[in-house]
């Protein structure tokens, strides 16, 4: 039981240890969230809350779920096998091929890939009422989109027949509005798709064959028209989590609910997610494409630093449904950029001998006391001049020092965060008695977590952050992280230079024999 709890930050255990009931974790990335996930499943079968093939872990790569069933096995090395650690879609086909014949499948039923799928398509593209997606000069030019949409309406949960009756009522209103043709072509265009979708369906599943958003659609239509079918897999799985579960779409997410629906020993652990609206603009080598028409192999130009941009290769893609706050930068030359208002992107940050550099408010933090807050023409050079502290977080650029001053003293006194440096200029550490009372005093983290919450700012997305550093006896090693570094600008003024990747280095500081020893002996370069 030691070994299960063993290096956990109380949040974790406390996750961990949860004893019934639903239970939904919120963290970032790499906080830990696939440990927390992992040693709960251990933790439940070594207090005997649930048998090993009473519990369900699902994920969404064969990798995760493999690397899973690892951590499991290290931590239960008895009767951990019995555990189904699958993604959605694998778990999906283990219903599906355990019911076939309740759905109207023969067990040896064929899963398609997008590649198959458009074959299977564009094979059959005649037997599909088709007019204005097959136009006669190119017959084949809409099959990838129609493709893709029925995907998405599969991930929707949108069934041939819902979609139909939509069709069908739309058009039927476009009839009564004589005069809105736009309206009417609108309405036949869906009523085109909708019925090739149930078309598609239909020869599949006499083909018996099936695609990759079908594992989902049948396991969900298994489960609503056989409630004895149901009623097994939620007797059989008595917990169930789910890891990345921002990443579920709507299907899933209806598949979990009803698995969970007997016991209610549902936990879920969740990334604050990132995302950009439908219809925004993605740069790719051919130039501009609607996010939504964006597939998993497709090549686009990304971000890497410096200002450059180098051509990376989608991994994967999702969509879902969410209520979330968009915020829409406008540059000076009239572009715009819409996400959600926690997407992170690159910005430029003029330097400070720039004359229109701006003058920032920050947050400092050093453990053990708290924050503070103060004003720099330079985040990172600020954070340098304070060793003593851990990390640095932007609030807010000004336009000049005095509006930057005017806040300082405004925050500062509103949220109880004291202003005073951690280090004096001159160099003169503050220390003692006086520190302590001063940070002591106020409640700074409170403080700071409000002022946040208020700005619509993240903590934990600092400016910079203090290297790791391991102290020992009569050694010191310093480990630093550069995301995306790059040491100079190619002289080449191309859009996408030729070594335009992104390169993440992690370097070590240290001048103690020792250590330099054992770099050099496993090749390490020095400097």
């Amino acid at each position: 039981m030691d070994a299960i709890l063993d290096g956990l930050n109380p949040a974790q255990r406390e996750a961990v240890t949860h004893d019934a009931g639903p239970l939904l974790i919120v963290a970032g990335a790499g906080t830990g969230k696939t440990t927390v996930i992992t040693r709960r499943i251990a933790w439940l079968i070594a207090r005997k809350k649930a048998r090993p093939e009473e519990i369900l872990a699902l994920t969404f790569t064969d990798k995760a779920a493999a690397e899973m069933e690892e951590r499991v096995d290290t931590l239960v090395p008895y009767g951990y096998a019995d555990v189904t650690i699958a993604t959605f879609h694998a778990f999906g086909d283990r219903l599906m091929r355990e019911n076939a014949l309740e759905i109207g499948l023969t067990p040896d039923f064929r899963v398609l890939n997008r590649a198959e799928q458009l074959i299977f398509f564009r094979d059959r593209l005649f037997q599909f009422a088709l007019s204005h997606y097959r136009p006669l000069g190119d017959p084949t030019r809409h099959i990838r989109a129609i493709i893709s949409l029925f995907s998405r309406a599969k991930d929707e949960d949108v069934s041939p027949e819902a979609w139909v009756a939509y069709a069908e009522e739309l058009l039927a209103g476009s009839v009564a509005e004589r005069d809105n043709e736009e309206l009417h072509d609108r309405a036949t265009q869906q009523l085109e798709l909708a019925r090739t979708y149930a078309q598609y369906q239909k020869l599949m599943a006499e083909a018996g064959t099936v695609d990759f958003g079908d594992q989902i659609v049948y396991a969900l239509r298994l489960f609503r028209t056989r409630p004895y079918v149901l009623n097994s897999y939620q007797r059989r799985f008595r917990y169930i989590l789910v890891d990345e579960f921002q990443d579920t779409n709507y299907a899933q997410f209806e598949l979990v609910k009803l698995l969970a629906a007997r016991h209610s020993n549902l936990a879920v652990v969740a990334d604050d997610d990132q995302c950009l609206p439908p219809d925004a603009l993605v740069e790719t080598p051919s130039g501009p494409r609607p996010i939504e028409s964006i597939q998993a192999g497709d090549r686009v130009i990304s971000a890497v630093g410096k200002g450059l941009t180098g051509i990376g290769v989608v991994t994967r893609i999702f969509q879902r449904i969410r209520q979330a706050r968009f915020i829409t930068f406008e540059t000076e030359s009239g572009s715009r950029v819409t996400a959600t208002d926690n997407h992170k992107m690159f910005c430029y940050v003029p330097q400070p001998a720039i004359s229109r550099a701006p003058t920032y408010v920050y947050l400092m933090e050093r453990r053990g006391l708290g924050w503070r807050i103060g004003v720099t023409n330079d985040l990172s050079a600020r954070h340098c001049l304070e060793v003593s502290a851990d990390r640095i977080v932007g609030l807010r650029a000004c336009s000049s020092e005095a509006d930057a001053r005017h806040l300082e003293a405004l925050w500062s006194l509103k949220y109880s965060i004291p202003a005073r440096p951690f280090k004096h200029p001159k160099g003169v550490t503050v220390v003692g008695d006086q520190l302590d009372r001063l940070f002591g005093e106020s409640e700074t983290e409170k403080g700071a977590e409000q002022l946040a919450v208020d700005l619509g700012v993240a903590l934990d997305a600092h400016h910079s952050a203090l290297g790791g550093a391991r102290r020992m006896a009569h050694s010191r090693v310093k480990v630093i992280l550069s995301m995306c570094c790059r040491w100079q600008r190619p002289k080449s003024r191309e859009r996408c230079p030729k070594n335009s990747r992104i390169v993440h280095v992690v370097s070590l500081q240290t001048s103690t024999p020792a250590v330099l020893r054992k770099l050099r002996a496993v090749g390490v370069p020095l400097r």
